[in-house]
């Protein structure tokens, strides 16, 4: 381009003097805020866009300062995208910790700090930076969570401060993954993570997402592995230990300060809810104290508070964390009630101990020898059952005389002497281990609901019972026999009355055909618990190998065989008993008989000329299953046939 005449040539600085494309186009706005600067470079455009997006930190950089700010070009931002998985640089900028992210740029909010020397700052966000000067040529290094750090290119005063670029990518505030790994006191916490495959959704590569996280600690996890008779390595290999860790992760970044106190606080597991108290400084969660000097660690997408126990999120989990409940929490799988028992709840668990179910009163009632054998009944949901409660009942609501309903439909008692308290017939030993759906007192007698005999002698259906004694059938309605569940359909005494005087019988009449009278009772029986309010209408089988009708009506009536239940639901241990107006009376017909009823004239025309009508007859031992051509079916079949 030449020069103006008399004009010499100036030569280039050398390179350690030199400032960036960006730091130049800073240069020019020197008089400006930190804020301007950065919205007056067009390389800081990503830097400024996210600047836009988090009030606070354009608040700060606006602000009288003076301040410290490492300053991201564009190409940085591009560079970060790659390393926080995201599709672009603009995908940054919807992430939940950008201002976290933002702030652990400002260096110092109190102080314009020029040159940067080697040291550990402190950055608005709260965590540390480590700064590095050294080499040759010189070179200055902010290192946060990456090693590698970002490296220094130039800087650019401003009226309220002083910028530092760096290009080469942004700096990360740790995760809380990483945070919760450098702590000595949380390295069960952070090998159970890692097991769990849950140490990316609490780190950088996350979307963005910040978290709370109520962190036990080693010696927290020492003492639920002791109570709960395991070793770490079983806990490692729990199933559900994904599901235990996330009920201490809650979502969003709230300090112990911003805690507020509710029994209903959401956590990543989904059910599980945690209860937070406050009461001036002191804070727990679930019964659990959060210590002032382990709450708030700071990690750049959350918070840790570090607590002294293994927190519970069902009462599932609860049950299992106590060795001595071994056996319930085995019942409890095996009787199919843990999935029940993990929803949202509330439920309280009166939880007897494994000496409780060895009791040999327990066992000779239920007619087992031993506790293996008692987990292999058809009834044991029902008695387990009787030992929950829905709702919440903490220690202080269980008073005397108090009665409380449980899922299997009878009530517990309570009965309150002095220090002395019982739930039936069993004692409480232990109250209130708390759980995100619940709570869990234990008890050290298994509460025993009754059996079907006993709602039949409660319900005063006596010459139901009068017949099943006489026909040998009365073991089936007791818990002596064989752990099976039925479902009674059970006329009134008036309703046997009835059907005696229509038969032209009595009652010593009936029991004098016992092979008869065993139909007829067996008609009245279905293997299995259907209850009013969840049938399905349609045929059941019972126990003559015939079936009855049920109905289920839209004001939820059941209605079996055109007989209305009046009393449905009577729950017992070993099955549910409907209280019905009427006798059911088994079906007489035979297959030949059907197919006159059904209107198979042609089938039955054809039977009677092949001589073949009387084998279907009823009398003899043989059954048949019939497939029955219609009476077009012959028809066409003639015409077929010429």
């Amino acid at each position: 381009l030449g020069h103006p005449t008399g004009a010499k040539p100036q030569s280039a600085p050398p390179p350690a003097m030199r400032l960036s494309f960006a730091a130049a186009a800073l240069l020019a706005a020197a008089q400006d805020t930190v804020l301007e600067a950065v919205a007056n470079s067009a390389d800081h455009s990503t830097l400024a866009a996210a600047v836009a997006k988090v009030a606070a930190v354009g608040d700060l950089l606006g602000g009288a300062g003076p301040l410290t700010l490492v300053a991201p070009t564009n190409a940085a931002f591009d560079a970060a995208a790659g390393e926080l998985g995201a599709a672009s640089a603009a995908a940054l900028l919807e992430r939940a910790d950008l201002g976290e992210i933002l702030k652990y740029h400002v260096l110092a909010a109190d102080a314009k700090t020029d040159p940067l020397a080697a040291a550990e700052m402190t950055t608005t966000q709260g965590m540390k930076v480590t700064v590095t000067v050294g080499g040759d040529p010189e070179v200055t290094q902010v290192v946060g969570s990456n090693p590698a750090g970002v490296t220094i290119t130039g800087k650019v005063d401003a009226s309220n401060g002083v910028l530092h670029t760096c290009s080469d990518r942004i700096l990360l505030p740790k995760p809380v993954s990483a945070v919760a790994a450098e702590a000595a006191d949380l390295t069960v916490l952070t090998e159970a993570l890692t097991k769990a495959g849950l140490t990316e959704a609490l780190g950088l590569q996350n979307d963005g997402a910040l978290h709370t996280v109520f962190a036990p600690t080693d010696a927290a996890f020492a003492a639920y592995l002791a109570r709960r008779g395991v070793t770490k390595q079983v806990l490692l290999e729990d199933a559900e230990l994904a599901d235990l860790l996330r009920y201490h992760v809650v979502d969003g970044k709230t300090m112990a300060g911003q805690l507020v106190a509710t029994p209903m606080q959401g956590t990543l597991h989904g059910t599980g809810k945690l209860s937070v108290t406050k009461d001036g400084d002191v804070v727990t969660v679930d019964g659990v104290d959060v210590p002032a000097a382990t709450r708030d660690t700071l990690a750049g997408n959350g918070v840790i508070h570090a607590v002294g126990a293994v927190l519970m999120p069902t009462v599932v989990e609860a049950v299992k964390s106590v060795a001595t409940l071994s056996t319930l929490a085995s019942a409890i799988a095996t009787a199919g009630l843990a999935e029940t028992l993990s929803g949202a709840g509330p439920y309280t668990v009166l939880a007897p101990t494994d000496d409780a179910f060895t009791d040999q009163s327990v066992l000779d009632t239920l007619g087992v020898t031993t506790v293996a054998e008692l987990l292999t009944r058809a009834d044991l949901a029902g008695i387990l059952q009787q030992h929950v409660v829905p709702g919440l009942l903490p220690s202080g609501d269980i008073v005397n005389g108090a009665e409380f309903p449980t899922l299997q439909g009878e009530t517990v008692k309570a009965t309150v002497a002095g220090a002395e308290t019982k739930l039936g017939d069993a004692t409480v030993t232990a109250t209130d281990s708390i759980a995100g759906n619940g709570r869990v007192h234990t008890i050290n007698k298994v509460l025993l609901p009754p059996s079907l005999a006993d709602v039949a002698a409660t319900l005063g259906l006596t010459v139901l019972a009068d017949l099943l004694a006489a026909a040998d059938l009365a073991a089936l309605l007791s818990y002596h026999i064989t752990g099976r569940v039925y479902t009674v359909f059970a006329p009134t005494d008036a309703a046997f009355n009835a059907y005696f005087t229509d038969a032209g019988t009595t009652l010593e009449g009936v029991k004098g055909d016992q092979e008869a009278l065993a139909a007829i009772l067996l008609y009245h029986m279905v293997e299995g618990v259907v209850t009013a309010g969840d049938t399905v209408t349609g045929p059941a089988a019972t126990m003559t190998g015939t079936t009855v009708a049920l109905v289920q009506t839209e004001t939820q009536d059941l209605v079996v065989n055109g007989a209305t239940s009046s009393s449905p639901n009577n729950r017992a241990g070993n099955g549910v008993i409907h209280v019905i107006d009427e006798v059911l009376v088994p079906p007489t017909k035979n297959v030949a008989g059907t197919a006159v009823d059904r209107g198979f004239s042609s089938l039955v025309r054809g039977l009677e000329a092949a001589e073949l009508r009387g084998l279907f007859e009823m009398g003899g031992t043989e059954k048949f299953t019939l497939f029955a051509p219609t009476d077009a079916a012959f028809d066409a079949a003639v015409t077929a046939l010429g």
